[in-house]
């Protein structure tokens, strides 16, 4: 490593040259030596404590990282996940990896919460902002490994703790609103798909996988096994291990699903298609969802997710033991559910109130006088 003075067209220019760990020399021209000295020092510190970086790799942005990061995965929801992380980088997208600072990271955390100014001031939901913080952190992670980064600046940002999800009753229909709404429905499909979602409590999506062979008339169950695409219907695998479940039906259930399926045979094996026979998505059961609820006349506000809410406080209500609960609607564990239903069922204080009282022994009030009482 030196510094050298150069003199062209009778100017004096200081150069200053080191080498780094592969051997290649890299060099810079100053106008002063004081400039060069430091420069040259600044490098030298890099390369003893492991920091270094190559000149010509510094300049990747944070969106061209996450780009070919995104490319290098085969799923396409998980391509589609760092495609929506790319979108929504707002003004970090053309910021140099190495420029970005630990502020900078905090500031674009708090305006996906608050609303985005590059998306007309929508903001996200709390786990949505997580995922999209996992994405980057997994993608910073590998810019350290591909030595375009020596440290990662989203270390030291604090994670959003999600707020606790709750179901309250008026998140869910009562028995007089699914009475109307079944008997008002039109849509063949439609009709056995909601009888389905308030028999079992399967999410939507869940719904719009299902295939023949997910149906076992001898067992009388319904096997979840895949999910569908949002959009487009295909199959996906589900999110979590505890997803994959059988569920038992009654055996009328059980009759209408097999008249279907010999009444409407597909060669794709799904149980549901579209009229232009396309595999059925959550957005397509969504449309036929609020098509059936503006017809019958019913309050808006309510959707498939509803469903599976009325079926699972129906459970909880009628005595049903709660792993048994989580079992049928795919949580991870017991205190799961509980979480998400313990103020969905507003009797239930009243009931621990009437209870509680029955514990007391049913003895007069104490007498001033007793001197059987003592204080203790």
């Amino acid at each position: 490593m030196a510094v050298q003075k150069r003199i062209r067209g009778g100017k004096a220019r200081w150069v200053a040259r080191y080498r780094s760990p592969s051997g290649k020399e890299h060099s810079k021209t100053f106008d002063t030596r004081r400039e060069a000295t430091a420069w040259l020092a600044e490098r030298e510190r890099e390369l003893r404590r492991g920091e270094w970086i190559d000149p010509n790799e510094r300049n990747i942005t944070l969106l061209e990282l996450v780009e070919e990061i995104g490319s290098t995965f085969t799923r396409e929801s998980t391509r589609n996940s760092y495609d929506f992380l790319a979108r929504n980088l707002g003004p970090l997208a053309d910021m140099p990896l190495r420029a970005i600072r630990r502020s900078d990271l905090e500031k674009w955390q708090a305006q996906l919460l608050s609303g985005r100014p590059w998306q007309g001031g929508k903001p996200l939901y709390q786990s949505t902002v997580n995922g999209m913080r996992g994405r980057l952190n997994n993608s910073l992670k590998i810019a350290i490994n591909d030595g375009l980064l020596t440290h990662n600046p989203l270390a030291k940002v604090s994670r959003i703790e999600p707020e606790r999800r709750t179901i309250a009753p008026r998140d869910i229909p009562d028995e007089n609103w699914i009475e109307i709404f079944i008997t008002n429905i039109k849509n063949p499909a439609l009709l056995l798909m909601v009888k389905i979602a308030v028999a079992t409590g399967m999410r939507a999506s869940e719904i719009a996988g299902l295939s023949t062979t997910d149906i076992d008339p001898a067992g009388c169950s319904i096997h979840v096994s895949y999910q569908a695409h949002r959009r487009k219907g295909h199959l996906l695998p589900l999110k979590t291990p505890s997803s994959y479940r059988v569920i038992l039906i009654t055996p009328d259930l059980m009759g209408e699903i097999r008249e279907w399926i010999a009444e409407h045979p597909h060669p794709s094996g799904r149980l549901f298609v579209t009229r232009t026979g396309r595999p059925m998505s959550y957005d397509a059961m969504q449309k036929a969802w609020e098509t059936a609820v503006e017809r019958s006349g019913l309050q808006g506000g309510f959707t498939w997710h509803s469903l599976r809410h009325y079926h699972a406080t129906k459970l909880i209500r009628a005595g049903v033991p709660i792993k048994t609960v989580q079992a049928r609607l795919g949580h991870a564990s017991a205190a799961m559910t509980l979480d998400i239903y313990l103020h969905a069922i507003p009797g239930d204080d009243e009931l621990a109130a009437r209870v509680a009282g029955d514990l007391l022994p049913h003895a007069g009030p104490a007498r001033d006088g007793d001197k059987r009482l003592k204080a203790i």
